[in-house]
């Protein structure tokens, strides 16, 4: 990758993990949001429905994190 500005190429790895609630598609083709930067993102998209449609997730993570903070702070899960 090029810096902006710079001379020489410098290695990068990042992995960028964005969400909004708001049409990124439509704000990028009506110029509310930059076209380049919605490409860039844009890669691989995810769509994940929210917990209230998933309902029967509630369990699941409700243990999970109970599990995981309980063994943290030595507290009886």
């Amino acid at each position: 990758m090029d810096r902006f500005g710079g001379r020489t190429p410098i290695k990068i790895d990042v992995h960028v993990i964005a969400t909004t609630k708001s049409g990124l598609a439509s704000a990028a083709q009506t110029g509310e949001f930059r076209q380049d930067l919605y490409y860039r993102l844009n890669v691989i998209p995810l769509r994940l429905p929210p917990l209230r449609e998933r309902r029967r997730d509630i369990p699941l993570l409700a243990a999970y994190f109970v599990d995981k903070y309980a063994g943290r702070y030595a507290k009886g899960g």
